[in-house]
């Protein structure tokens, strides 16, 4: 508490860790309530670059989210896409989230969901100019547009596989624009 004190009395925040709470923090992705989405990405954000999350905890959580997200994927989909839309580290952000979840699919998930999220990774490939990069993700994708029977998913991940194979790892292009954009700012 002294430690909070003094920061506060020099016209400092706190520092108070992510890492945590980042499960209870994502949850509210999931609320129907924009205003209370976009704090928690801004805090994200905010987290990522000063150091108190790292890219590879956000990822595995925006995975996690939409593996279990059921009720309120709407509102995680709009959070992201917004997200991504107003900064270019979001933007990969959200793609290796994408391939994360990609890597671990399965046959038991929503195909409306999965149909949107193919629709977003497609999206944010093009913007970005590369394909999926992440090897789990790839293989995937390729078993689902490899399968006999005809679904809306498998077209999907046939066009999403079409796009140009990227040479640089989106995880260390990630942590790669992250350390310029720190450095830059001081």
């Amino acid at each position: 508490q002294d430690f909070s004190l003094i920061l506060l009395s020099l016209g400092l925040l706190p520092w108070i860790a992510l890492a945590p709470a980042l499960e209870v923090l994502l949850e509210v992705l999931t609320s129907k309530h924009a205003e209370h989405r976009e704090r928690i990405l801004a805090l994200l954000d905010t987290g990522l670059r000063d150091g108190r999350i790292t890219p590879e905890q956000v990822v595995t959580g925006f995975a996690d989210l939409l593996l279990s997200v059921s009720k309120g994927f709407s509102a995680v989909q709009d959070a992201l896409t917004g997200w991504s839309n107003r900064d270019p580290l979001a933007e990969l952000l959200v793609l290796a989230a994408l391939e994360r979840y990609f890597a671990r699919l399965h046959p038991g998930l929503n195909a409306k969901v999965l149909s949107a999220l193919l629709d977003q990774a497609h999206g944010l490939c093009r913007a970005l100019g590369r394909g999926i990069s992440d090897p789990e993700a790839r293989t995937a994708l390729t078993n689902l547009a490899e399968t006999k029977k005809k679904t809306v998913a498998r077209d999907k991940a046939k066009l999403l596989l079409a796009l140009p194979d990227a040479s640089t790892p989106l995880m260390q292009l990630l942590i790669s624009r992250l350390v310029a954009e720190v450095a830059s700012a001081y």
